[in-house]
């Protein structure tokens, strides 16, 4: 172990490894080994090394926020165009973790183009290098928040819409951050096309009964529902079925049921949130 770096006070920036930057206080002294602390984030050099290769995967997007606030991301409304070479249809994977389900799907559809997207630049690494051994093609991973989608896409420019395993933010005063609220079904219909699809999997039976409350006040029949996708009672297409992510694996094993839904907003361009007059949660 190196010796003990101490360092206090305000840094504006404090380069850790491969020029990574990172803004803040240091609240205990920095050991200049494997781990670093910045605003009490443990920051391994494993993790570290990830974010740094993952610059060099290309299939790796991470737009910075004041190029697309700015209207300067070069890949909105001509993802076809200029990344994948081809006219496909966009599907997207939102909270995408190791992009397992989006790497299954790519091969299940070469036809089409995926882009699995999430913050966690360390887990999308996993899914990232994957890729780039395999040469996928059809497959694109985006570091970004889903709140910033309608920088990145453009109206009509997403068939599809993949929402696996969410956190179900539980607590009342998180609703809104749930991704099948009213706020985000809201920019999910600012880039689907008009016969586009939302697909939802979750284990969570307080966010399935959410969102069927959700698209019920505002008019949205399910194409597909199940309670329980796994009990044998109906056939599903084998992308629903077939791939599991590393949770889903997990779930099963520990005899939890599978909700799965799928609905179409049809261009709804305004949602009600029927929460909004202080009905409780479900």
């Amino acid at each position: 172990m190196p010796k003990s770096k101490k360092i206090y006070g305000f840094c504006k920036k404090i380069s850790v490894l491969e020029g990574k930057y990172f803004l803040g206080r240091i609240v205990k002294p920095c050991v200049a080994g494997p781990v670093f602390k910045v605003e009490g984030v443990h920051l391994s050099k494993n993790k570290l090394d990830k974010f740094a290769e993952n610059k060099n995967f290309s299939c790796m997007i991470e737009p910075e926020k004041s190029e697309f606030i700015n209207g300067d991301f070069p890949f909105k409304g001509c993802w076809n165009k200029v990344f994948f070479n081809n006219s496909g249809p966009i599907v997207l994977e939102l909270g995408c973790g190791q992009g397992d389900y989006s790497i299954a799907l790519s091969s299940l559809h070469p036809e089409k183009n995926f882009i699995a997207i999430d913050i966690k630049g360390s887990r999308m690494w996993h899914g990232a290098k994957k890729t780039q051994e395999l040469s996928i093609v059809n497959l694109a991973f985006l570091r970004t928040r889903v709140e910033f989608l309608p920088y990145l896409f453009s109206q009509n420019e997403v068939e599809h819409i993949w929402i696996t395993f969410p956190d179900p933010h539980l607590r009342n005063s998180d609703m809104s951050k749930r991704l099948t609220s009213h706020v985000y079904l809201e920019k999910y219909c600012r880039l689907l096309k008009e016969d586009g699809v939302i697909s939802l999997k979750t284990d969570s039976a307080e966010l399935f009964k959410y969102t069927k409350t959700i698209l019920g006040f505002n008019g949205i029949s399910p194409l597909i529902i199940s309670e329980n996708l796994y009990s044998g009672e109906k056939t599903f297409d084998e992308e629903v079925t077939s791939i599991h992510t590393r949770y889903e694996s997990r779930f099963l094993k520990e005899g939890r049921k599978i909700m799965f839904l799928r609905f179409m907003p049809g261009g709804k361009n305004n949602f009600l949130n029927p929460f909004s007059t202080g009905r409780p949660c479900l």
